[in-house]
């Protein structure tokens, strides 16, 4: 009787010891989480203000651009020769790079404006003919010698398609500078080609001249580059 009594008072006492730990527990979690959430907002307050800082400065520079950007137009259109060659620059970074190996093979080597005639003076390198050539035509797997072996195009082949390009380089400076002058204050363009090549009987680096021209925005005006052959185009100009 006495083991009965005592098992029944040990049941008793689990019964009210259970739902005390239980709710200890849960009371635990609770200030855990609620610590957790509380560092969490801390860590987001933090990074919003972090983000609000980065966002006001990005927002100042934008402006501070903006405005730079204004004046530098104004500053073209009202004719100042420094800062109608920035635009230029401008203009001719948008031409298609050719490149070899990450070098560019047409770039300006300098560019120059005279307000009292209106002139932009363009000074261009052309890509050296040795740069592009040979030209690989095709490339054939050799199974007896388990190799690739490349055929190349001619010479004759190349040299035209080297020419086609010159003048095709020479049109698309001429239209770019026009057609990005909204202000109109270029009335005419001198645009010569240089070429970085190696004078064979020296052995040694030289800059030749290798094309000359000059157009006006009426000789422009006239031109319908949907349809215009470059080397006949230069060639009349």
């Amino acid at each position: 009787g006495c083991l009965c009594i005592n098992l029944f008072i040990i049941y008793i006492y689990d019964c009210f010891k259970k739902p005390h730990f239980q709710e200890n527990e849960f009371l635990e979690d609770k200030k855990k989480h609620q610590e957790e959430c509380s560092a969490i907002d801390l860590e987001n307050e933090k990074l919003k203000r972090e983000y609000e800082k980065e966002l006001a400065i990005w927002e100042n520079e934008k402006e501070k651009n903006s405005k730079e950007i204004d004046r530098l137009f104004q500053s073209y259109a009202d004719g100042n020769e420094n800062s109608v060659v920035s635009i230029a620059k401008m203009w001719l970074s948008n031409l298609p790079e050719i490149k070899n190996k990450n070098r560019l093979l047409s770039h300006p080597k300098s560019i120059h404006y005279k307000k009292s005639d209106k002139a932009l003076f363009i000074d261009w390198i052309f890509p050296d003919f040795e740069e592009i050539s040979p030209l690989p035509k095709e490339y054939k797997y050799i199974k007896s010698k388990d190799e690739i072996k490349a055929s190349y195009h001619s010479d004759s082949f190349v040299k035209k398609l080297y020419n086609s390009l010159i003048y095709q380089i020479i049109c698309s400076i001429i239209y770019s500078v026009f057609m990005g002058d909204e202000a109109k204050v270029i009335d005419s363009i001198i645009l010569n080609g240089y070429m970085n090549t190696i004078d064979r009987s020296l052995g040694k680096p030289i800059t030749l001249c290798v094309s000359s021209l000059v157009i006006n925005r009426v000789s422009f005006q006239e031109l319908n580059f949907r349809q215009i052959d470059p080397k006949e185009c230069f060639q009349r100009l």
